[in-house]
């Protein structure tokens, strides 16, 4: 899938052009390269267990407190946001909350809109199945060499199946679930929908909520975590993101017994096809593994 929209890679290439215009006016030496914010400073995911938050760490400035340049980098986050933005980063900065958090750290929540809005984009971004692990050779160690330890997997042991088979059902039930006449891409490959349907696309309760909490870091290791061209697959990041990827289907075996087939809304088919599309490239990339569409 060579389009995997990420929410933390979107926020933060939504920070980095305010964390560098922060340097340029606080640097107090000729060159701003000097500045210990200059180098980039990556987000890392907050430790709230119910939340999807991100948290930057702002190391000091010499022998200066960094809280003056989090004071100015909050002031340029919160600035008067667009009305109605058009592409997913302008949305993710108007709608992701931004608080200090001490010592020298800023916590960034995204609220249901940025979800609704990241789960619309990462959904209709388009999908090219010949660049699958393109650029590098595929991973030295196939699944069957990464295991989890049984009591980690409890689910997968009550169904008698593998975590791999676990995946490959979850991907199985969300893809014959999402199959439905209601369309959550007016507009494909355009700009973003307006912001009120957007919001309809966020999770609702706390199993669904939990799910797309479970989506989207799979999604961000997924990304983050992905070689570089010529270079080898991590076996570390192979099972990280094998466990995260069955955390994820714990969370959607849970939520699935509260969906109604029935009637459906766009929220849940959102949902279903955004886990479908997460399971995908977790089997068919990173654990070389096809990702079936029925028994």
């Amino acid at each position: 899938m060579a389009n995997l929209v990420a929410l933390q890679t979107t926020l933060q290439a939504a920070l980095d052009p305010l964390l560098t215009a922060v340097v340029a006016s606080e640097s107090h030496t000729a060159d701003p390269s000097a500045h210990p914010w200059s180098t980039g400073l990556p987000l890392r995911w907050g430790r709230s267990p119910t939340l999807i938050s991100y948290v930057l760490r702002l190391p000091s400035q010499g022998h200066q407190s960094p809280q003056t340049g989090i004071q100015a980098l909050l002031t340029a986050w919160r600035s008067p946001r667009e009305a109605h933005p058009e592409h997913l980063p302008a949305l993710i900065k108007a709608y992701t909350r931004a608080d200090p958090l001490p010592p020298g750290q800023i916590l960034f929540v995204p609220t249901p809109t940025a979800l609704g809005g990241w789960l619309w984009a990462f959904t209709a971004a388009p999908v090219e199945m010949t660049d699958l692990g393109a650029g590098s050779p595929p991973p030295t160690r196939p699944f069957p060499a990464i295991r989890l330890p049984p009591k980690s997997a409890p689910l997968a042991a009550r169904l008698q199946l593998s975590p791999l088979a676990l995946v490959q059902y979850t991907h199985m039930r969300c893809h014959q679930l999402a199959h439905s006449p209601l369309t959550i891409h007016p507009e494909p490959g355009t700009a973003l929908p307006p912001v009120p349907w957007l919001d309809q696309l966020a999770p609702t309760t706390a199993a669904s909520r939990q799910v797309i909490r479970r989506l989207v870091k799979l999604v961000d290791q997924m990304a983050l975590s992905r070689p570089s061209d010529g270079e080898a697959w991590s076996q570390t990041a192979q099972t990280q993101i094998l466990r995260s990827g069955y955390q994820l289907c714990e969370a959607a075996d849970l939520w699935l017994g509260e969906v109604r087939l029935a009637t459906l809304e766009a929220g849940t088919i959102a949902l279903l096809q955004g886990v479908e599309r997460g399971l995908k490239h977790l089997l068919l990339t990173w654990l070389q593994s096809p990702a079936p569409d029925r028994l």
